[in-house]
């Protein structure tokens, strides 16, 4: 009797690549998951785009978590019992493998919000805790993220914490905007993202944890400044301007008893981090965005 053969059985990695893509569709969608990702964040209170003509950048003041051991295949911090999750390096590497789901204050799914931006670029860049990576996705799986030894971006001293860098997609002839289905970016689709974030970035402050602060910008000039500011139960979202400050009304509550019976009736498909507390914001007048 012949031994048995055996074929490889794997995913099409752009294909699955470009099918989340497509479910994430939307420069209000790509907005709200960058910030999400930033709220996550433990000290991250201040974030900022930077629309230029190159690019658009977005900073904010934390950090990324580094076990130091990044090259290993799996993160050391997933197996100690006081953690139990990926650093946030390692999730950087794994697309949207959904490690946040067993960390504690966190509300995205790291890795959705990367995708997000391939919408607008073909090549991200991140520079944080003393390392830069450039994704190449059209690569095979060890070439995907080149380590930066050091260059112009990354060894800037006036660099925040954490840095992102999204070149435009303006190549029609790009291998990954072909694999991706992916439309290249026009001069006016760059106006439109600009328009669309001076438009999305006030009402998604509302249900933030951490973020108080996040500046628009064109070409490194300021444009706008949005604030919020709690007190007690209610809050305020400014822009600077008196006239155009709006006043939010906070109302929480908690469905811990009905939350641990359907724990109890669905084992292990709700996550034990999930919480149980629940938040509306209702408007002190009627605002449209």
């Amino acid at each position: 009797m012949s031994a048995p053969q055996y074929l490889s059985r794997g995913i099409d990695y752009l294909g699955d690549l470009g099918a989340k893509l497509r479910d994430l569709q939307g420069y209000k969608t790509l907005a709200h998951e960058l910030i999400q990702n930033a709220d996550d964040v433990p000290v991250a209170t201040i974030m900022t785009f930077d629309v230029c003509d190159h690019a658009l950048i977005v900073d904010n003041n934390g950090i990324f978590s580094d076990c130091r051991q990044v090259a290993r295949h799996e993160c050391p911090w997933k197996k100690e019992p006081e953690k139990g999750h990926r650093c946030d390096f390692h999730r950087f590497r794994y697309v949207a493998a959904g490690d946040k789901r067993d960390q504690e204050g966190t509300t995205g799914a790291f890795g959705i919000g990367l995708i997000a931006v391939y919408q607008i670029t073909d090549q991200p860049e991140l520079i944080s805790a003393g390392r830069h990576w450039i994704l190449h996705e059209e690569q095979p799986e060890n070439k995907r993220v080149e380590v930066c030894v050091g260059c112009q971006k990354c060894n800037n001293k006036s660099l925040p914490n954490t840095r992102f860098i999204f070149p435009w997609a303006k190549d029609p002839q790009s291998l990954l905007r072909q694999d991706l289905r992916a439309e290249t970016l026009s001069e006016s689709d760059i106006e439109t993202l600009f328009k669309e974030l001076d438009h999305t970035l006030p009402p998604s402050m509302l249900f933030l944890k951490r973020l108080r602060t996040i500046e628009l910008k064109r070409n490194g000039q300021a444009y706008r400044l949005f604030q919020r500011f709690d007190e007690g139960d209610s809050l305020i979202l400014t822009d600077g301007h008196p006239s155009n400050d709006k006043v939010w009304h906070i109302l929480h509550g908690d469905f811990s008893n009905e939350a641990d019976l359907l724990r109890a009736k669905h084992t292990g498909r709700i996550e034990p981090k999930r919480s149980s507390q629940a938040t509306v914001a209702i408007p002190e007048e009627n605002y449209y965005y």
